[in-house]
């Protein structure tokens, strides 16, 4: 073939060639997968270039046209950074391929179907259920997420939301919640609907709604018995609604089922008065301040010979001890000391939900300062006295409250016993003052000074610091200063009444089950109660000390009553009998007697004596009985703790008092304290001793010259458990005269020291018609004692039988 034909042959088959290639090339495309992806923010992402639909073989450049919104690897794969749009492109040699990248993120549910208001335990149902959906931030739905449901706003916060709380959104983005309930009433309630999609937590809140209160309203916690639409029968401060369903309704779903939603109130009865009490005590490594059981026991026969039912809850631990507990919630270390703990603070601590109706009662080592003392003059005054408080203080508590403290710790701390009737007339004590009752009488001016410290003799209460911690003991028998031995609760516990005194007979009785006394529409016809440590039987007003009334009881009744006169105190008659308030060793009326006696002028009356100590003539003697039930209603106790306005102040965060809350404010009042009752001798009942008055006949009445000059022997006569030898004898005192001589010896050859005390004559102040002489006096240890003998007043001993002056 010629050279030209083969170039020409040649030339065509490579311009075959090239048009084949290029048209090959021309036909191929290179595109990016995903198509043009809408995803939120971080979520993964891998692009992949493709050429006529298969994976590109080759070197594949990536690129990002907003890198701010998403960036890509070498690899294809996509980093979601922001919201926004950007180009994503795939370069393979001379070839390109792009998509567009949509980065969202997730906005904040909204409920869709919103909760209402509902009743407490009831399904929130809005038809259909509660209804959430998600979307992202360009109103698109985003399916496959969790949701989850809780409460938001929580009025009561102690509300618990139930049924399924998660739930997942459907192809519209909405979560359907069809069972929710929530357990507790409150106003204002919302709901939080959250999510954790990848590009992050969110969450939505519901509109406010309320959980209704069920059933009756007067069983919910803010309708107690001061509330005028509840009716509170028995009128115990506990409305007849919670009586009846044992129980006080917290969560608002109209029953009473467990403790943890309502306040449980076993026993309680709308006819008859309860008392539901709450106790703790401190424990400490070496010593505990437990009560004993036998003292709570006292308790409730008191109570229970009044009518009332008294409830303790006991804890089932001790809780650790702290040196002072007090009920200043603004406490400070300078008056408390560093060691301190408020009620406040207990409260929250080991109260619970039983606030409502429960009183609470610590016993804790010290109360308001530390023992030593040191600390007083930073503590605020008493909120009654104005007065600093005493620092071995047997408690402290709120007037017309539910807080009390009682403090052994001086006790503990030198390992003293501690007898039942102390226990029982101090826990009394502190929780009288929760019933409103103070120090002294209720009779009394409010500005009375007996309202402090009071020894009015004639106010027989354990509210009366003369007989809180001593106590009234009961006698063998009505007039009888021979005291009963406590060996069992019985003997010391109320006897069994089943009829009283009237002053118009038949007109009124009393029942032995207790129930309310029937009163006389004049209102002047009395009956009694049993009575016990605390017992308060006066029911008359006696404005100047009739000797011949006594303190009023009928004399079937065997207290003994304790009595101040002349710095001392001293055992009287029985309830019902005459009283010597004098110490004159005469009962006469002492009806328009003079305060006090004036100096340089001696007896027979009418001068009475300083009863209350305070040096003036304005001793009021008028006063209260604590048991005084008129209608069927106790006048001077009062149980509506819950009615105060001082309510308010039990723990933090409380809410105010309710609707109908008109009483005094509590106020916190200090106690007396060991020291001052053994610096005033009554820290423990006064001991009985005999004497022998001399000279005198052994069988008649010993003669006594009173008021004229001359001596008397009175000789204290020793016996095993009384040793003269630790008389303190500037104590001795025969009414009004004190000892000017002593000696000892045995008198009465029984092989025990007797005590001989002289006194002068002309000193003793003794009625012209006393058939008894007194002599007091206490032990060096603090403890007082008392001894009688029969006499009778001469005008001078030269007149009498000479064989009687040997």
């Amino acid at each position: 073939m010629p050279f030209s034909n083969r170039f020409r042959s040649c030339l065509f088959f490579a311009i075959i060639f090239f048009m084949l290639t290029s048209l090959s090339v021309a036909s191929s495309k290179l595109s990016v997968s995903p198509v043009n992806p809408r995803l939120l923010k971080n979520s993964p992402l891998q692009f992949t270039a493709l050429l006529n639909g298969e994976v590109a073989d080759g070197p594949v450049k990536w690129s990002s046209s907003n890198p701010a919104v998403a960036t890509i690897d070498g690899g294809g794969k996509a980093t979601l950074l922001s919201i926004g749009v950007t180009t994503i492109t795939a370069t393979l040699g001379r070839q390109q391929g792009s998509t567009v990248l949509t980065v969202t993120t997730a906005t904040n549910p909204v409920f869709s179907a919103q909760p209402s208001n509902t009743d407490v335990s009831a399904v929130i149902d809005v038809g259909g259920g509660i209804r959430v959906q998600l979307l992202d931030n360009l109103g698109g739905p985003l399916p496959g997420q969790n949701i989850a449901v809780s409460i938001g706003t929580n009025p009561p916060g102690t509300g618990t939301l139930s049924g399924t709380l998660t739930q997942a959104t459907d192809a519209t983005g909405t979560a359907t919640f069809p069972d929710l309930k929530i357990d507790w009433l409150g106003k204002g309630y919302t709901l939080v609907a959250s999510a954790n999609p990848i590009s992050g937590p969110v969450s939505g809140t519901s509109a406010a709604f309320n959980e209704l209160r069920v059933g009756d309203p007067c069983l919910g916690p803010d309708m107690p018995a001061c509330s005028s639409a509840c009716a509170d029968t028995d009128n115990d401060g506990l409305n007849d609604a919670w009586e009846i369903a044992g129980g006080v309704d917290l969560n608002g779903d109209g029953k009473i089922t467990d403790s943890f939603h309502d306040v449980l109130l076993p026993g309680a009865d709308p006819n008859k008065p309860d008392i539901y009490l709450k106790y703790d005590f401190m424990v400490a490594p070496t010593h505990s301040h437990q009560p004993p059981a036998r003292a709570f026991d006292q308790m409730k026969s008191m109570f229970a010979a009044h009518g009332i039912t008294l409830h303790v809850l006991a804890p089932a631990a001790g809780i650790p001890e702290h040196q002072v507990t007090t009920l200043d919630p603004n406490a400070t270390s300078a008056c408390a000391g560093t060691d301190f703990i408020t009620m406040q603070q207990l409260r929250a601590e080991n109260f619970g939900n039983l606030r409502p109706a429960y009183h609470y009662m610590v016993f804790a080592h010290v109360s308001t300062t530390p023992h030593d003392g040191t600390r007083v003059a930073a503590c605020p005054n008493d909120a009654l006295c104005d007065a600093k408080p005493a620092a071995t203080a047997t408690g402290g508590s709120e007037i017309l409250g539910d807080d009390s403290i009682v403090s052994f710790g001086a006790f503990v701390d030198s390992n003293t016993q501690i007898g039942i009737e102390l226990w029982a007339s101090t826990m009394m004590h502190e929780l009288g003052h929760n019933f409103g009752l103070v120090h002294g009488s209720l009779a009394d001016p409010a500005s009375s000074p007996e309202k402090c410290l009071v020894k009015k003799p004639n106010y027989i209460s354990v509210m009366n610091f003369t007989y809180q911690v001593a106590s009234i003991i009961p006698a063998a028998a009505p007039g009888g200063i021979t005291l009963i031995a406590c060996t069992t609760d019985a003997d010391c516990g109320p006897p069994t009444v089943t009829s009283g005194r009237c002053s118009t007979p038949n007109t009124c009785f009393c029942t032995d089950d207790l129930g309310p006394v029937p009163l006389n529409p004049a209102g002047n016809n009395v009956c009694y109660r049993p009575d016990y440590a605390e017992d308060n039987l006066l029911n008359l007003n006696e404005t100047t000390l009739n000797e011949n009334v006594g303190v009023g009881g009928p004399s079937t009744l065997d207290d003994i009553v304790w009595y101040w006169n002349a710095g001392g105190t001293l055992p009287g008659p029985s309830n019902g009998s005459p009283i010597d308030w004098n110490n004159d060793g005469f009962i006469s009326d002492l009806t328009g007697c003079i305060i006090p006696v004036p100096p340089g002028i001696g007896f027979p009356p009418p001068y009475c004596p300083d009863v209350d100590d305070n040096g003036t003539n304005s001793d009021q003697m008028d006063t209260t009985a604590d048991w005084t039930q008129s209608s069927g209603k106790f006048i001077h106790l009062n149980f509506q703790f819950q009615c105060t306005a001082g309510f308010q102040n039990d723990a933090p965060g409380a809410s105010p008092a309710p609707s109908g809350a008109t009483l005094t404010p509590s106020a916190a009042v200090h106690e007396i304290s060991f020291d001052w009752a053994r610096q005033h001798h009554i820290l423990h009942p006064p001991r009985l001793v005999s004497i022998s008055v001399s000279p005198g006949c052994s069988s008649d009445p010993k003669p006594v010259a009173a008021g004229q000059l001359g001596s008397v022997r009175v000789a204290l006569l020793g016996a095993p458990n009384f040793d003269v030898t630790q008389v303190d004898t500037s104590s001795l005192a025969l009414h009004g005269a004190k000892a000017i001589s002593v000696a000892i010896g045995d008198v009465n050859a029984d092989g025990w020291p007797d005590l001989v005390a002289t006194f002068a004559t002309s000193d003793i102040k003794l009625h012209p018609r006393a058939s008894v002489a007194r002599v007091t006096g206490w032990l060096k240890n603090g403890l007082a004692f008392i001894g009688e003998d029969k006499i009778r007043v001469v005008p001078s001993l030269a007149l009498d039988d000479a064989s009687c002056r040997k």
